[in-house]
């Protein structure tokens, strides 16, 4: 259970400036938009994360304190499990910092709009790695093509072959 909250916290983080990319980019298929999210995570990664840690340390010192604070508390007047006091313990942490979501909303507004351009930089980028990727797979559809009725051919031959034995 522990491990599903901080799963799905990760990835909220990762995938918070993709709500904000999606007007932006303005393509009809969100597979793309994702694509190029992706892909400018990637070729920003440093910089990115240097950022996103700078304008939100407060809130992880805030959701440690609240979770390892209420973990002794429950600790200390309680005897429940040590898997359902950590439960509680990243719960209290999580809903600590439901106070603070306007301020994360402001952060990463003020993030994506640091960023704006180098998404729009990497549209072309990831539209041109696309256009490749299905050129080659083009490729190799053909060829793929006339194996398959070379093969097919073969063994009409043998077939014939073998009838007329």
């Amino acid at each position: 259970m522990r491990n599903l909250k901080v799963i799905i916290y990760y990835k909220s983080r990762k995938h918070s400036l993709y709500i904000y990319a999606r007007p932006i980019l303005k393509s009809v298929d969100f597979r793309f938009n994702l694509s190029v999210h992706q892909y400018t995570l990637r070729k920003y990664k440093k910089q990115m994360r240097k950022d996103y840690l700078s304008l939100n340390w407060p809130m992880f010192v805030l959701f440690f304190v609240a979770s390892l604070g209420s973990g002794i508390l429950i600790f200390l007047f309680s005897e429940l499990d040590s898997q359902i006091i950590s439960s509680f313990a990243i719960s209290a942490g999580f809903l600590s910092l439901a106070f603070f979501f306007p301020f994360y909303l402001n952060n990463m507004i003020a993030l994506f709009d640091k960023y704006q351009s180098s998404y729009r930089e990497t549209v072309p980028e990831v539209a041109k790695n696309i256009y490749n990727r299905l050129q080659v797979h083009l490729s190799q559809t053909e060829e793929v093509k006339k194996r398959l009725e070379e093969a097919l051919n073969h063994l009409q031959e043998q077939k014939d072959e073998n009838e007329d034995n």
